[in-house]
């Protein structure tokens, strides 16, 4: 994983992502601290997709921290965080969707657009029951993006 690739904004996902999973006393990174981290920015490009799914990012944000408060929590010292394999997992498939989009840089887009794919359990469930699919995110993507 190259993070020199990947855009300011996607990089900070990540960042906010590890901050959560200390925050919550988890050592694992999963695709449901990815998602918090990509909704800590309240007026980002997740927001705005998520905003034209008619999904309100405010209540999916609380969805996701109530989940992530219901993950089992490392006592002690958390210590260094790792990627679990369906994040991994994420990251490549976010990388096949910035060539397909004939992108140079991994954005928040193309993570958001991966997540739609993950064997995450809780993101696949909160994603199912909001409607929020590859297709759509990618023509919200397309719109916002003119084009």
């Amino acid at each position: 994983m190259n993070i020199d690739q990947w855009t300011i904004k996607a990089q900070e996902a990540l960042e906010a992502a590890t901050q959560s999973a200390r925050d919550h006393s988890h050592q694992a990174l999963t695709p449901l601290h990815l998602l918090a981290g990509m909704l800590r920015d309240a007026e980002g490009i997740a927001g705005e997709i998520l905003a034209k799914l008619d999904v309100r990012p405010d209540d999916l944000r609380r969805l996701v921290e109530i989940e992530l408060a219901k993950q089992p929590k490392l006592t002690g010292s958390v210590g260094q965080s790792y990627l679990a394999p369906s994040t991994s997992k994420l990251f490549e498939d976010a990388l096949k969707e910035m060539s397909a989009l004939t992108d140079e840089f991994l954005s928040v887009e193309h993570l958001l657009l991966a997540m739609t794919g993950t064997d995450d359990p809780i993101v696949k469930k909160l994603f199912g029951d909001l409607g929020i699919t590859h297709d759509a995110v990618l023509k919200a993507m397309r719109d916002l993006r003119g084009g």
